[in-house]
């Protein structure tokens, strides 16, 4: 496989395989992403290359880098920082934000990183990053051709890696100079938690270090969580009460339950635009694969009890939205709850979020658990106690350990019918574990909901819904008795 990677492709095709069609997608503010798409045999090469490297990539990049080869790598990152913080209350993070890093990051120095780290595919990256490469941009006006002499091209499966290998020997040379802090990076976002006196210094380490490389940190676009609240002179933007780590909100209750709730309510025009479409079936597959699932990620990294008001929204909006869309006012709870199970259980898929809080965040935090302790030995008899502890080991102990207390029994696997007695079980086996529980909260809504049937009638219909082939329809309560609605047809 690898050991192909000859870099023979002839000269003149390797224009051709190099360039990439540039898409610009809007960011905040006026700013915009370029994404370049190259061509096809390319991206299939650098994938393969990323798959059959990962172990190697894993090994190579840990512990500091999270982006790479690292499944869940932004939980465990955003996990590690919470536990940091609650263990040592008078530290601080310090998020830096490198200025257009994966466009501007040296191609010589990458070149060179690759050469001495992974000689085995330097042939193909030399091949496509050693000239300057062509650009495609399409626009109203017509075609336009750039050039790209530096970075990687973001829309590279492989430029992630190749970022961030040459990077890292920085990080690392960086980090040696600074005891006493932990840096954790996921790509391009490089955090250091610590004292406030090791993150001054270490933001001019990182300055410096970084500008060989061609990059550059603004310290207007860094900030300095400081919980405390002491700290002054700080060359970048100082807050108190949160900041936002990788798209979670961290930091006091308040100001993580605030965020959250600005980020269900962010849900409010899809969930209105749905309503408007002209086709009922394309709005429920909208509204169940891209609305439903919109808090999934911050209900796997956010205490329950913080997520709680924007789950509440979040499950409100998902409600409204879907009566709109069947054009049924009279919806009663007991509707509203076959519609939330799975489809194969006579529900449409609306998973509720308030229902499922606790499964998702015991489920990250115990494969971050598993994770931590094989990259930061250091970790290792915090994670113990965390786990173990039958006090009250701080608010994330505390948390997880009522979390885990409301999760429904599970048993470690099919062929084992024992269950979980306490979160050294369920961190040993944590495979898949967010969609066993939620399998057997969904079976526990069945089973409430076949009980609760007004006539033995309905309750038959119900189960006639709960073997093989289920899925081909849905069993759903409108009123008065039963209304079966074919998959394939509008609802």
């Amino acid at each position: 496989m690898l050991q192909k990677l000859l870099g023979d492709v002839p000269p003149n095709v390797v224009p051709l395989l190099s360039a990439s069609k540039l898409i610009a997608i809007p960011k905040h503010g006026n700013d915009v992403r370029p994404i370049a798409v190259g061509e096809v045999f390319r991206r299939l090469t650098a994938k393969t290359i990323c798959q059959q490297k990962s172990p190697e990539f894993a090994s190579y990049f840990s512990p500091i880098q999270h982006g790479i080869a690292t499944p869940g790598g932004a939980e465990l990152l955003t996990h590690h920082i919470q536990i940091l913080l609650e263990q040592n209350p008078d530290w601080s993070i310090l998020k830096t934000d490198v200025r257009n890093a994966f466009n501007s990051v040296s191609r010589e120095r990458l070149l060179q990183q690759i050469a001495k780290d992974f000689p085995d595919i330097y042939p193909h990256v030399k091949q496509l990053y050693g000239e300057s490469s062509k650009l495609i941009y399409v626009t109203d006006k017509g075609v336009e051709l750039l050039t790209s002499s530096e970075g990687v091209h973001q829309g590279d499966p492989l430029g992630p890696a190749l970022f961030s290998a040459t990077i890292h020997p920085i990080l690392c040379e960086v980090i040696k100079r600074h005891e006493g802090v932990t840096m954790l990076a996921y790509l391009d976002d490089i955090y250091v938690v610590g004292p406030v006196n090791s993150l001054r210094n270490i933001l001019d380490d990182l300055k410096s270090s970084l500008s060989t490389l061609h990059l550059e940190i603004l310290d207007r676009k860094c900030e300095l969580f400081c919980p405390s609240g002491n700290v002054c002179n700080f060359p970048t933007p100082v807050t108190s009460d949160g900041t936002i780590i990788l798209g979670t909100p961290v930091g006091k209750p308040e100001f993580v339950r605030s965020q959250c709730a600005d980020i269900a309510k962010g849900g409010k025009e899809l969930c209105r635009e749905l309503a408007l479409l002209n086709n009922r079936q394309i709005s429920m597959l909208i509204l169940r694969h891209c609305h439903v699932p919109r808090l999934n990620y911050l209900a796997r990294q956010v205490f329950p009890r913080d997520l709680e008001l924007a789950a509440v929204i979040h499950d409100k909006m998902t409600r409204s939205s879907f009566v709109d869309i069947i054009g049924f006012n009279h919806l009663n709870d007991t509707a509203w709850k076959q519609a939330t199970l799975k489809l194969k259980n006579g529900g449409f898929g609306l998973t509720q979020i308030g229902q499922i809080s606790h499964a998702a965040f015991v489920s990250s935090w115990c494969q971050s658990m598993k994770e931590l302790p094989s990259r930061f030995l250091c970790m290792t008899d915090l994670v113990d106690y965390l786990t173990s502890s039958k006090e009250k080991s701080g608010s994330i102990g505390s948390e997880v350990i009522s979390s885990f207390s409301d999760l429904p029994p599970l048993s470690k696997s099919a062929d084992n019918d024992e269950d979980f007695q306490t979160l050294d079980d369920i961190i040993a086996y944590p495979k898949k574990l967010q969609h066993r529980l939620c399998t057997e909260i969904n079976e526990i809504n069945v089973s409430e909901l076949i009980a609760q049937a007004p006539s033995d009638k309905d309750a038959a219909r119900l189960r006639s819904l709960q073997g093989r082939g289920a899925g081909d329809c849905v069993l759903f309560e409108v009123g008065i008795g039963f209304t079966v609605y074919q998959v394939g047809e509008s609802v």
